[in-house]
């Protein structure tokens, strides 16, 4: 046991109560790892999806920036007006305290939905493709014509399967996933027919190192988690693409080793549930 993470109730009368809280205690050797912000992700998506409560508060002292970050980091925001003297702690004790909130709605508007790729969405596809941060990873160098070709033919497919993700109904991101043990070429000759593939990018770059990757890989899982025949999720990524490796490390993917692809060496990471 590092700590804990949950949902509370205060147990004073303030402006803001009757409430619902979430809170985290962690041991001082476990700080600055992401664990805080990855619980608190969790226990939010619990609280607004399967408990459907309308608001949650999170507080704390003025000085405890770390906590504060972590607020702001799950998307809980901060009024300078609903600051506030906590009524239990002692005069000798009496400290401001900070008060972050979120509401459903908010949340909600924040979550990814993945609409099928279509005809329409060929001209951004080519449009993100062609800019500098994908370009670098995604090496095909295809021709506006040739990407129209090649993800034209994966519309309403069963082997790949590509998606638009957009948030609060504006396309951010290109999302897939393909069937292993049929894609062929020689890419991934070990896997059975319950192994997905996925490949992604965020096409608007004013999106990068905000989370959004590590967002949406982790709601594309739940998103996948609802056909029964998915037992395993694979992906590759370039050796030197770090920032890639650590997003899906994030949310669960694990190492499995560098291995030879038809586009040259690569890291392999897989989920399992």
């Amino acid at each position: 046991m590092i700590g804990w993470i949950g949902l509370i109730t205060p147990s004073f009368e303030a402006h803001f109560t009757p409430a619902i809280e979430i809170g985290w205690r962690l041991a001082s050797q476990y700080w600055n790892q992401g664990y805080a912000t990855e619980g608190a992700r969790a226990v939010l998506d619990y609280a607004f999806t399967t408990l459907e409560l309308e608001d949650v508060v999170s507080f704390t002292v003025e000085k405890n920036l770390a906590s504060r970050r972590i607020m702001e980091k799950i998307g809980l925001h901060h009024d300078p007006k609903d600051n506030f003297n906590h009524p239990k702690l002692p005069g000798h004790k009496l400290e401001r305290h900070v008060l972050y909130r979120l509401n459903r709605s908010e949340y909600l508007a924040r979550q990814f939905v993945f609409r099928p790729l279509t005809k329409t969405d060929l001209n951004l596809l080519c449009q993100w493709f062609a800019k500098p941060h994908v370009r670098e990873w995604w090496t095909d160098a295809l021709t506006p014509d040739e990407i129209n070709e090649k993800y034209g033919n994966r519309i309403g497919g069963t082997v790949v399967c590509p998606y638009i993700a957009c948030l609060a109904e504006k396309p951010i991101a290109f999302i897939q996933y393909y069937w292993a043990s049929k894609v062929g070429e020689g890419w991934w000759p070990d896997e059975d027919t319950s192994t997905v593939g996925v490949d992604q990018f965020i096409g608007e770059e004013t999106l990068l190192n905000q989370g959004y990757g590590t967002a949406l890989i982790q709601q594309f899982i739940a998103f996948l988690g609802q056909n029964s025949g998915i037992k395993k999720i694979i992906t590759e990524v370039d050796p030197n693409n770090l920032r890639a490796k650590r997003c899906y490390e994030k949310v669960g993917f694990q190492t499995v080793g560098i291995i030879d692809t038809p586009d040259g060496r690569a890291i392999k990471l897989e989920w399992i549930p």
